[in-house]
């Protein structure tokens, strides 16, 4: 959840892949809590990864708390019963920028989709950690 630009992906039914689904160009905090509301409902949501920006030390700066404050926004409007889940999202813009150098892609078509695209990683690290931990004891 971004000053301007939200990503924003979904995952496969399995709960393996997570992709890339759309961005958000919002400012406007209301009015992006309510897109993010409308992609629940419509794509029947049960679980919301929101990636939450920390500071490399751990610390909540002012982009995290700006998140927390939008994420509990989040979670008032929706009504109906999902799990909510705020996500360290450290080094995954970083890790979508160096993604898209070794592709060779830049300008405009870059900052059209790394938001998108760091989104798509933040929910991959979360899918991925809770299949290693669930899978642990098999």
């Amino acid at each position: 959840m971004g000053l301007v630009r939200t990503g924003v992906a979904l995952c496969d039914a399995s709960e393996i892949l997570a992709y890339p689904f759309c961005l958000i160009e919002e400012s406007n905090k209301h009015k992006l809590v309510e897109r993010l509301v409308e992609i629940v409902e419509k794509k029947q949501i049960t679980t919301a990864v929101v990636g939450l920006p920390k500071n490399m030390d751990g610390s909540l700066g002012k982009s995290a708390i700006y998140v927390k404050n939008i994420f509990h926004n989040f979670k008032r409007s929706v009504k109906k019963e999902i799990e909510f889940i705020l996500w360290d999202e450290r080094l995954s813009t970083a890790s979508t920028i160096k993604n898209f150098n070794e592709a060779k892609i830049f300008g405009k078509k870059r900052k059209k989709f790394v938001d998108s695209f760091s989104a798509s990683n933040i929910l991959q690290n979360y899918l991925d950690f809770k299949h290693s931990f669930f899978n642990k004891g098999s």
